[in-house]
Formats: structure tokens, C-alpha cells, sequence
């Protein structure tokens, strides 16, 4: 039986990712950024010249595990789409709870390049995605969210 991957809990989730990264990607960027939920926004959040998305996930994902190194780290089609689309400059940043660590991704054609997106077999909605390979993104550094550094040297 295949049970729902996104409800309420998990949108919370991501909600408390963006609380704890928006900030980092704030000073990465040199932008103060406001969220778009209220504007039910394909992005996250939005600058004067960028858009970010911020997908979090939960420390039962790493992204060394054999199959996410395998298929790559999920973006939602739409979210591509909408960059391929944009004047400004987007962003997607993956922010692993497991260890840390955020990563980034500025969005360019390179990034997709060879990659087609897929319906994930779990995914309750069907939604398409991209699956874009560890190799695409560039890790900023390691997250402790009650080190005001930002850092973990």
C-alpha cells in the first residue's frame, strides 16, 4: 500500500528547514529574502534578484545513501520549470538534517543538462521531478543551528 509522502507533517518540517537555512542562504546571497508562502509561490522565498527553493530533509535520509547517490537529489519539475522562466537568478538549496549540511544548487541550463525528469513511484500526487546527481550541487558548509557562526570548524 502506498501511503502519502507529503501531508501536513512534513510540510511543517520543511517549514522549520526554511527557519533555520533562510537565514544562512540570506548572507550567502548578501539579500534579505521574504517568504512566498502567503503568496502560494512555487518558491520558497524571493529577493530582489533571486528566488530560492529550500528542500529539507529528515536525519533518516543522508545524502550518501546508496540510493540517493544513485538517483540523485529530488527537485520537483514545476520548480525548474518556473526558473527556466525567471529573470532572476534561482537558487535550490538541500539542507540534510542528518549531518547538517547545506548545499547548493544556482540554477543554469548545465544543471539539467542529460537529465530527464520522472514520476518517483512513491510520490502519492504523481508530481514529475528531477533527479539531479550530488555532483551538480556544491556543498556551503555544515549547519549547527545553535552555533550563531553558522559553522561546525
Amino acid at each position: 500500500m502506498l501511503t502519502t509522502r507529503y501531508n501536513k507533517v512534513r510540510h511543517d518540517f520543511g517549514k522549520i528547514g526554511e527557519k533555520i537555512v533562510l537565514p544562512m542562504v540570506e548572507m550567502i546571497l548578501g539579500e534579505t529574502l521574504t517568504p512566498t508562502e502567503k503568496f502560494y509561490d512555487t518558491m520558497d522565498a524571493v529577493s530582489n534578484n533571486y528566488w530560492v527553493e529550500i528542500k529539507t530533509r529528515s536525519d533518516k535520509y543522508h545524502w550518501e545513501q546508496p540510493l540517493i547517490e544513485k538517483e540523485g537529489w529530488l527537485i520537483p519539475a514545476c520548480k525548474i520549470d518556473r526558473a527556466l522562466r525567471e529573470d532572476k537568478k534561482c537558487c535550490f538549496y538541500y539542507y540534510w538534517t542528518s549531518d547538517e549540511s547545506l548545499w547548493e544548487m544556482e540554477f543554469s541550463l548545465e544543471k539539467i543538462e542529460g537529465l530527464v525528469p520522472a514520476i518517483p513511484w512513491w510520490h502519492a500526487e504523481k508530481q514529475l521531478h528531477y533527479y539531479i546527481p550530488r555532483e551538480r550541487w556544491t556543498l556551503i558548509e555544515f549547519i549547527t543551528p545553535d552555533d550563531s557562526s553558522g559553522s561546525k570548524e
